[in-house]
């Protein structure tokens, strides 16, 4: 390799070397926002993780209802003010009071009257029933 490249190469290293550097923000020495406090009792909020065995169902609850290989059957719900929820070929179903998988027994028998071997899946997908109500000025 003769002289010039060797230099050229040499100075392109350095220069792209210094761009690093000088491209890399400098860093703060800056601590940890101190954090806040966390309530003892905390209200389940849309879309927080339920435990299926305890929670009771409410209304205004969106569910996810899935039955397996019947995608027609499978969607979002929402528990109505009555309680009570509404499926394609097997109607109304009540669902307040229930856990998801109390509910989840309820539409796999109502499914077992009009599907073979049905398996259903229920997850509550927001919790809206336990959110309190907007301030009203």
């Amino acid at each position: 390799m003769n002289r010039f490249r060797y230099q050229a190469l040499l100075c392109s290293v350095l220069l792209s070397g210094t761009l690093l550097v000088a491209q890399t923000p400098p860093q703060k020495d800056t601590k940890p926002p101190a954090e806040e406090p966390k309530p003892e009792v905390t209200v389940a909020s849309p879309g927080a993780a339920v435990d299926p065995n305890s929670y009771k169902i409410g209304a205004e609850d969106i569910l996810a209802i899935r039955v397996w290989r019947e995608p027609d059957l499978s969607g979002l719900v929402s528990v109505r003010p009555d309680g009570k929820i509404n499926l394609l070929l097997v109607g109304e179903i009540d669902a307040t009071d229930t856990t998801p998988v109390e509910l989840e027994a309820r539409i796999t028998k109502a499914y077992e009257k009009v599907l073979k071997n049905p398996i259903v899946s229920l997850q509550v997908q927001r919790v809206e029933s336990k959110r309190s109500p907007a301030p009203r000025f």
